[in-house]
């Protein structure tokens, strides 16, 4: 007799109520055996009625409450460390802008239940739903010599595929992964969390593999990176960049004295003598 397994699913909002509900009911509207999940779900101080809507529509949700200042990474160690300290089998990460496929949790479990080695974490990819475009997912590396070089893995149909780490949008991490690594890094505000844990995974020997097929639809968000845009000013650049939103110089200069080897300082710098670079000289518009 096959034992469903327990899982807490792990997410974190702000005024994103639309986002949230349809989420949530793309979730609960799985092909898998739901009678052991458990849902954790972060409202970072929404103004919009996030929480009132959540609770009235899905009253099982066990919702959190946030100042408004925790961001992504620091709502989604709320509610890592909330579901924890309960126990459970499987932790799945969601963005709540991800809608999954009906099959897609049903897909990674048993994707996961069929692997050899269990100290293993599944990503999720992601497409566009218009276009069908490989949004999100996992990272391979695309340099020997940078190590902050990454291109997103397109899925195999029916295989899954090494990565070296990934975006947080859908990933199934199992108990023996936070047994030997614990939960997310919260000395990160919104970026780099979970870049950071695909990373801290591999260097103590567990696996990352992208997950078969795509188990949801997420629109990209160009906004984290707008402080790449070569016709703004400098100033309003190096603004943008220094956001929490942006790189944050302090959240860089931790994930790039991390994993920057050596040279880690030229690599935190590179990003403002880019910007400085692109923004001043001819010819580099």
């Amino acid at each position: 007799m096959t034992i469903t397994p327990s899982f807490a699913v792990l997410l974190t909002c702000f005024n994103r109520k639309a986002h949230t509900l349809a989420c949530l009911e793309k979730l609960y509207a799985q092909t898998a055996d739901l009678s052991r999940m458990a849902v954790y779900l972060v409202d970072d101080g929404s103004t919009d009625g996030t929480a009132q809507a959540v609770a009235t529509a899905f009253p099982k949700v066990k919702l959190l409450q946030g100042s408004g200042a925790l961001y992504w990474n620091r709502g989604m160690h709320l509610a890592f460390a909330t579901a924890a300290s309960t126990g459970y089998d499987y932790y799945l990460w969601l963005n709540d802008d991800t809608y999954l496929y009906p099959t897609a949790l049903q897909d990674l479990l048993a994707t996961h239940q069929g692997l050899t080695k269990k100290e293993t974490i599944l990503v999720g990819s992601t497409q566009d739903a218009t276009s069908g475009e490989l949004t999100y997912g996992g990272y391979r590396r695309s340099s020997r010599w940078h190590p902050f070089r990454y291109h997103l893995l397109e899925p195999s149909p029916s295989n899954p595929l090494p990565c070296d780490t990934m975006c947080g949008n859908c990933v199934l991490i199992p108990r023996e992964v936070v047994a030997k690594i614990g939960i997310i890094n919260p000395d990160y505000h919104h970026r780099w969390g979970d870049v950071d844990y695909g990373l801290r995974a591999r260097r103590i020997g567990c696996s990352l593999l992208v997950a078969p097929g795509y188990v949801g639809a997420c629109s990209f968000n160009p906004q984290s990176n707008i402080w790449e845009n070569r016709s703004l000013p400098v100033a309003a650049r190096l603004k943008a960049v220094n956001t929490i939103k942006g790189l944050h110089k302090r959240d860089w200069k931790r994930y790039t004295r991390q994993f920057g080897g050596f040279f880690w300082i030229f690599f935190w710098l590179s990003p403002y003598a880019r910007i400085l670079a692109t923004s001043l000289l001819p010819g580099k518009k």
